[in-house]
């Protein structure tokens, strides 16, 4: 099902690169979008930065990047490890699609 007038926000680039985006993101960000760490950005997923992010939707780690740190187990609840399948219906879930690099 579409979420009317929500996106699905792609973040790529590393954590330390993470304050020349999150304003933007803020100003931007809806309370259906979602966010999706994917290649560097995963080694933030313990960031509070985060937080605001996931108050209506967990934020998704791309497994394949997320295979290559250390996650805790269990993950927290706002994070979801996300499939290659998972993400194909997260974006037809969404009628935007933005990255962030």
């Amino acid at each position: 099902m579409v979420t009317l007038n929500s996106t699905l926000h792609l973040l790529l680039v590393s954590p330390r690169d993470w304050a020349s985006h999150f304003g933007d993101l803020a100003q931007v960000w809806q309370p259906n979008d979602q966010l999706l760490l994917m290649a560097a950005a995963v080694q933030g997923h313990a960031s509070e930065l985060l937080l605001p992010f996931a108050q209506q939707r967990p934020i998704g780690l791309y497994a394949t990047d997320a295979a290559q740190i250390q996650l805790p187990t269990p993950l927290p609840a706002h994070l979801e490890l996300v499939s290659s399948a998972l993400w194909a219906t997260w974006t037809l879930q969404h009628v935007r699609c933005m990255t962030w690099r």
